[in-house]
């Protein structure tokens, strides 16, 4: 089976929602994380992926989705309320739209905990009944912070590497995306007009996994370990 990917995200810095005859070149920061993540997780080799899962991915505004929300029968969001009910009934709705769909909601923290709680009880709800292709992942505080983990990837992107370093621990800056934007502006060339979103992508594209698990456990490494959980097995089949 061939999968296609489909990104609920806050805004273009994340990833640029997708218009048709959209390209493989995709803007923000989340299609190449998020590919490379998969792709990675699956073990499968880059072709066989390639044959599993599509590129691009499709990219949607979240409120957008959660706007035109309807209760499915059977749904699994029987025991939760709030935001996880809403979004574990949008996502069975998506799966009813689109079955060879990958759908995977990304939310920034900005400084709300119970997010990341939120996060949890939606993702074991959906693993406890059997819903692979599925599921939430939290950036602490913003997606900024993933891109902060890795000063390799500003040297491959840029020719050199910050003069003041980067944050040892990125999930604990308030605010992510101001110190990511000032780091960029001292790097890049003055004549470069590219938006921040092709400019997140760049750096997204050269990031070390690796590093990115480790300087941001919270965040990236749980999402890490959640696509292992509940969308791997549906890439493999």
């Amino acid at each position: 089976m061939t999968w296609t990917i489909e990104l609920w995200v806050e805004g273009p810095t994340d990833a640029v929602p997708t218009t048709d005859g959209e390209g493989e070149d995709q803007a923000g920061a989340l299609p190449a994380l998020v590919h490379r993540t998969l792709e990675e997780r699956s073990g499968l080799p880059e072709k066989a992926y390639r044959r599993a899962v599509t590129a691009p991915v499709r990219v949607k505004l979240l409120k957008d989705r959660l706007r035109r929300v309807v209760a499915l029968p059977g749904a699994p969001a029987v025991g939760a309320a709030g935001w996880v009910r809403k979004v574990l009934m949008a996502l069975s709705q998506a799966r009813v739209e689109d079955s060879a769909a990958i759908v995977l909601v990304v939310r920034d923290c900005d400084g709300v905990r119970e997010r990341l709680r939120e996060r949890d009880q939606a993702n074991d709800t959906l693993h406890e009944n059997g819903q692979v292709g599925l599921a939430v992942a939290e950036c602490g505080e913003t997606v900024e912070a993933w891109l902060l983990a890795d000063p390799a990837a500003f040297r491959e992107c840029f020719g050199r590497g910050p003069e003041r370093g980067l944050p040892g621990n990125p999930e604990s800056v308030r605010d992510p995306k101001s110190i990511l934007r000032q780091v960029i502006a001292e790097l890049r060339d003055p004549a470069d007009e590219n938006p921040w979103s092709v400019v997140y992508a760049q750096i997204a594209s050269e990031v070390q996994l690796d590093v990115l698990g480790e300087k941001c456990p919270g965040g990236y490494g749980t999402f890490r370990s959640d696509a292992e959980r509940l969308i791997v097995p549906a890439i493999r089949g």
